[in-house]
Order: structure tokens, then C-alpha cells, then sequence
């Protein structure tokens, strides 16, 4: 948790050397990256959960079909990506974007060996996938911020090369674990296509949540404003890097129920932290024209929140094999935060920063609902 956040760390100095404007053009190319990452994974993280729950081997599987098909759907969200940042962002943005949907399908590598890490409990792998890419952008961001050559180039460089360093864990890990254990210690070979393409919405959640409303009112706001709206969305990603390092614990052992409750408090105690530090400090630390950025701290630090426990509920469902609410719960919080944000942009000219993160407070906040509601219910009928 600690690594992951290194890039946060460095975020006022970074936002400070690009400006409104060109922390709006990286806010723009992060989002955009994540939500074609997302769609690229095509559910392989939670398909993987669901067949290595009723197995204690690692599952051999055959990666290419999935790959091939992630190709295809990475180019929904690329296409359009491309046409709005042809129109309003720099070239560097456009060539960002078109590397990050070449790589794109490599993202299925990725998310079925972290949900190996994370079934099996092997804490240096969990370490090394979800922290060495956040260790790499933060030293890399530092390194040009004293060379004093950070810029929107840079910055887009250092986060393709930060993403290139998990899939390299990811398939170096592959390769160790076939040459040690032999076939004969993996589970039977497993086609996690189809279940991937039904549980695609689920691994869509967090990060399509988090970072649509950025892509859908790109158009309708101002460039700088985008940039103030990105440095309070830090809340984001912080909580949901958090949540995403324990769900290891929450879906193995027999005392799950309790670390369940215990990564919500815990959860909750992380988002009051920072939207206390963020509406305190954000113009000491980003400096005045992020002034009206502190307000938006409030609200994606309780999104922020909302999303960690969803995403939490989200994998313990599945790991029980009742996917079919989370599919639910993922599309109702989708749907919700898309269609608040296009009603935002419509009807509101030019929104105040705090009020742009509502669609997301509202989309997460109904699917941990459905999901929360779901798992109740559940209990009660066993009992």
C-alpha cells in the first residue's frame, strides 16, 4: 500500500510543473489508459477467481484466444479516445493513446497472475505487481521533476513505461512457475474466455467508475478545470489502490467476515485522512491555482470509499460463485455514473470541481449498496 502511493506523494510538485492545462491532458491520458486497460482484461481477474476457488493448484491457461479477443474490444474505447483527443489534446496525448491500445491486450496476462498472487497469498508477487509500477512512475516522475524536464511528453512516457514493467513481472512469474512445478502440479487446463467476457462488468467497476466522468466531460469543460478535477480524483485512486492490495485477504481463510469488516474501517479511516489533508494543504502543496480543488477532495474521498467496499464485495461474491450480482451491481453503478456526468455537462455550464465527482459518489455508492444488500440477504437465508 505504502509503494503504491509513492506517485501521490509527488503529486503536488507535478502538478505545479504542468499547470491546470497540462495536468487536464494527463488527467485525460490516465483515464483513458485505465478504462482501456479495463476493457482490455475482459473480466479475466474475477473469471480466474471463480475456477481457482474450487482448485488449490494454479490453473493453466491458454492466454492467446483471450488476448486476441481483447484486442478487439480495447478498440471500442481507443476509437473514440482518439476522436476527442484529436480535437482537443496535444499530439503526444494522441500517440500515448495509440501505444496504450497496442499494449492493451497484454492486460489479460496481467490480471489473471495478479489474482494468482492474490488466491494463493504470495505477498512479494502481490508486491511486485501492484507496486513496482507505481514505484517506477514515481521515480521516474521525480527524476525528470529535478532535471527539471517534466512535461506532458514525460509524463506520458513514464506511465507506459511504469504499466510495461507489470506485464513483464506478470509473464516472468508465468514462466518461473511452469519451469519449477511441471504439469503435473497445475490444475487441469481451463477456458476462462467466456466466463471473462459474462464477468467483464465486474473488473470494469472501479476504474471505468473512477475515470469515465473524466472522458464524458472532457467536452464540456474546460481544459484547466479537468486538471483541478484530476488532482482531487487522487483520493481515486488512492482508496482504490488500497483496496485492491488486501482483497487477498478477504477471499481466503476462515476469518474473512472479520478482515472484511476490518478493510472497510480501515478504508474509511484512509478516507477521512485525505480529504482532511486534501481541502488543508492542496494550496500549500499544489500551489493557489489548484485552490479550487480542495473542495473536491470531500466528495472523491467518499467515492473513493464507496468504490474500495464495492470492489471488496465485489471479489468475495465471486470468489462464492454468485457472479450474477455483481453484474448487476457493475452495470447499474456504470450506467449511473455515465449518465450523471452527461447530465452534469448538459445542464450545468462549467460545474464547480466538488460537483463533478457526484456522478461518481452515485454510481459507486448504488452498486456497494446492491452488492452489500445481496451478501445480507444471503447470510440471513443461511442462518
Amino acid at each position: 500500500m505504502l509503494v503504491s502511493g509513492l506517485p501521490f506523494l509527488l503529486s503536488p510538485w507535478r502538478a505545479q510543473a504542468l499547470g491546470p492545462v497540462g495536468r487536464g491532458e494527463i488527467s485525460y491520458f490516465q483515464s483513458g489508459l485505465s478504462i482501456m486497460l479495463a476493457v482490455a482484461a475482459i473480466g479475466a481477474r474475477h473469471a480466474y477467481y471463480e475456477a481457482r476457488a474450487a482448485s488449490d493448484l494454479r490453473l493453466r491457461v491458454t492466454v492467446w484466444p483471450m488476448a486476441l479477443a481483447s484486442a478487439g474490444v480495447a478498440s471500442l474505447v481507443a476509437v473514440p479516445l482518439l476522436l476527442i483527443a484529436v480535437d482537443r489534446m496535444s499530439l503526444i496525448v494522441i500517440v500515448g493513446i495509440v501505444v496504450a491500445w497496442l499494449i492493451s491486450p497484454l492486460q489479460v496476462l496481467t490480471q489473471m497472475e495478479v489474482a494468482e498472487s492474490q488466491a494463493s497469498l504470495r505477498r512479494p508477487r502481490i508486491l511486485a505487481l501492484t507496486g513496482l509500477p507505481s514505484f517506477v512512475e514515481a521515480m521516474g516522475t521525480l527524476l525528470f521533476l529535478i532535471l527539471q524536464k517534466l512535461t506532458i511528453a514525460t509524463s506520458v512516457i513514464v506511465t507506459l513505461i511504469a504499466e510495461l514493467t507489470r506485464v513483464v513481472a506478470s509473464r516472468a512469474f508465468r514462466r518461473r512457475d511452469r519451469l519449477r512445478v511441471g504439469g503435473e502440479s497445475l490444475a487441469a487446463p481451463v477456458n476462462l474466455l467466456a466466463r471473462g467476457a459474462v464477468l467483464a462488468p465486474v473488473s470494469l467497476l472501479p476504474l471505468l467508475v473512477s475515470n469515465v466522468d473524466s472522458i464524458v466531460l472532457a467536452p464540456f469543460v474546460p481544459i484547466a478545470t479537468l486538471g483541478l478535477y484530476a488532482v482531487s480524483k487522487l483520493a481515486f485512486g488512492l482508496l482504490l489502490l488500497t483496496a485492491g492490495t488486501v482483497e487477498g485477504m478477504v477471499i481466503r481463510g476462515e476469518r474473512r467476515n472479520r478482515n472484511l469488516v476490518v478493510a472497510v474501517v480501515c478504508l474509511a479511516a484512509v478516507a477521512v485522512v485525505v480529504a482532511a489533508a486534501g481541502y488543508l494543504f492542496t494550496p500549500l502543496l499544489f500551489g493557489s491555482e489548484f485552490e479550487d480543488a480542495r473542495l473536491g477532495f470531500l466528495t472523491s474521498s467518499l467515492g473513493g470509499w464507496l468504490g474500495g467496499v464495492g470492489a471488496l464485495l465485489s471479489t468475495l461474491i465471486v470468489w462464492g460463485g454468485r457472479a450474477r450480482v455483481v453484474l448487476i451491481s457493475s452495470v447499474v453503478a456504470a450506467g449511473t455514473t455515465v449518465v450523471g456526468a452527461l447530465l452534469l455537462g448538459l445542464l450545468v455550464e462549467n460545474p464547480a470541481v466538488w460537483a463533478m465527482g457526484l456522478p461518481a459518489v452515485a454510481g459507486y455508492g448504488v452498486g456497494a449498496a446492491i452488492l452489500a444488500g445481496a451478501l445480507l440477504s444471503r447470510k440471513r437465508r443461511l442462518v
